[in-house]
């Protein structure tokens, strides 16, 4: 008789088969396996322990393990991890599709809308390859997202989820700590004269902005659940809260404190509007007197670039977009181009300070070379892709906000989670406007899956006030 699918999974063919994907990985990955390896022998721990740890850990990995510790080693804990998700959703539902968690409709016609704007973009490209491998890219993330929506949405853990986040930050803070401090005095002098960053495991400091963007505001946010009561659980929030903001100011990523700033200032008034305008007046005439002290002032002058503002990079990249779109209105030059038409629509000259500049981005940057998402998306997308991207930012804002209102009166703790998170989607639309990744980044996993988790969490709570 041959055996159902459950009866495969038994304890004796669980060994062979995790015996089988270390030997795999040895064949396919050999190059890494200080990497690979260490990473099937964890899964093969968190299965034993619990199924459940899987699905945290691996959103730990995705978004804070970098990509620059090796392309390739990069994609093969990808592969591994994305793996082992299909596996453990194969083992729990089989082939019964019928059974599979039905994403929510409108967000699915959406992701439908945005890989067929992809498509029709890379069908209308000067190189269809470059394309096809960016819409390749975003079909691989939606399918990782999917997994973890699977999961997550059928047992309505919208801790694990947040909480994922928030360690994920307090990792890539470690790495920019241990990177300042272990330089000594150094790169924080150079910090507060502006012109030290720091992103730790990033080269990119934007990247590891991005994720503090996120991880910091949660975990501001967890001080006022009522799980958060007791001394040794606030005091770990506490000492994470410190750490994530340490990192971000170490990242001098403007991008991502203003981010954070517009994030905690619109908790702080939905939470108690009364409370807020009394400390928002106490710490108004605390920063004009802090600013009145020449030393202070200078030191923050220098810190934030403050003289730099209008003699920005930036501003240079902004007119090729704005060239690019002109000439490539509706469907743009395809997903993945911006970088081939930089230097065709450069507006400077060659061997200046400014192409020099323009030139590092353009050696570089791994994406969003526009630094901002919206000319971005329009350059490489046209018309068409930006329609689609405002279409999701309005279905997210909108779906967090009517959240937030609803469970006001129904549970204290899921106000305050959608309350952050709307507040954090807000903070991050301010943030798209000096930075390109983060919310569609052609399928860039770290990048993009934080903001993907927390609209997931948002369906969840939903689902979850629904049903009672």
């Amino acid at each position: 008789m041959i055996q159902s699918f459950d009866n495969i999974f038994d304890f004796d063919r669980k060994i062979v088969l995790f015996a089988f994907l270390i030997a795999f990985s040895a064949v396919i990955f050999s190059s890494y396996l200080f990497l690979v390896v260490p990473l099937i022998i964890l899964c093969g721990i968190l299965f034993m322990i619990g199924k459940k740890l899987i699905y945290p850990f691996f959103v730990i990995i995705f978004i804070a393990l970098p990509g620059d510790i090796g392309e390739s080693a990069r994609t093969a804990i990808n592969i591994v991890g994305s793996l082992t998700l299909v596996f453990l959703l194969l083992k729990k539902y089989q082939f019964h599709f019928d059974q599979y968690v039905k994403i929510d409709r409108v967000l699915f016609r959406l992701i439908l809308l945005i890989l067929g704007s992809l498509i029709l973009s890379t069908l209308l490209s000067a190189n269809v390859f470059v394309g096809v491998k960016e819409v390749l890219r975003q079909i691989v993330f939606f399918i990782i997202f999917y997994l973890f929506y699977s999961e997550f949405s059928e047992r309505g853990k919208v801790f694990n989820v947040l909480i994922s986040l928030v360690v994920s930050g307090v990792i890539v803070s470690l790495g920019i700590a241990y990177d300042v401090f272990s330089s000594g005095m150094q790169l924080i002098y150079l910090e507060l004269a502006g012109l030290g960053k720091s992103g730790g495991f990033y080269k990119n400091v934007s990247a590891a902005g991005g994720i503090l963007a996120i991880s910091l505001p949660l975990a501001v946010s967890f001080l006022s659940l009522k799980k958060g009561n007791e001394k040794w659980i606030k005091l770990v929030l506490l000492a994470s809260i410190l750490l994530q903001a340490i990192a971000l100011l170490a990242t001098n990523s403007r991008g991502a404190i203003l981010s954070v700033v517009v994030s905690l200032v619109l908790f702080s008034y939905f939470l108690s509007p009364k409370k807020f305008r009394k400390v928002f007046i106490f710490i108004a005439l605390f920063a004009f007197l802090i600013l009145l002290l020449p030393t202070t002032s200078e030191v923050i002058s220098l810190y934030f670039r403050t003289g730099r503002i209008f003699a920005n990079t930036r501003y240079l990249i902004w007119q090729i977009a704005f060239s690019i779109i002109s000439s490539n209105l509706f469907f743009g030059i395809g997903p993945g181009m911006f970088k081939y038409y930089m230097y065709p629509n450069l507006p400077v000259m060659l061997g200046s300070w400014n192409e020099s500049q323009i030139a590092y981005v353009y050696k570089f940057s791994g994406g969003g070379q526009a630094h901002n998402f919206f000319l971005m998306q329009t350059s490489e997308l046209g018309v068409v892709g930006l329609v689609v991207t405002l279409l999701l930012i309005a279905y997210v804002l909108k779906t967090s906000f009517r959240l937030m209102q609803a469970v006001r009166c129904v549970s204290h703790q899921y106000y305050i989670l959608s309350n952050i998170i709307f507040s954090i989607f807000i903070g991050l639309l301010v943030r798209s406007f000096f930075e390109a990744t983060g919310i569609l980044s052609n399928g860039w996993l770290s990048r993009d899956l934080p903001f993907w988790l927390l609209f997931l969490s948002v369906l969840i709570i939903k689902s979850k006030v629904e049903k009672h």
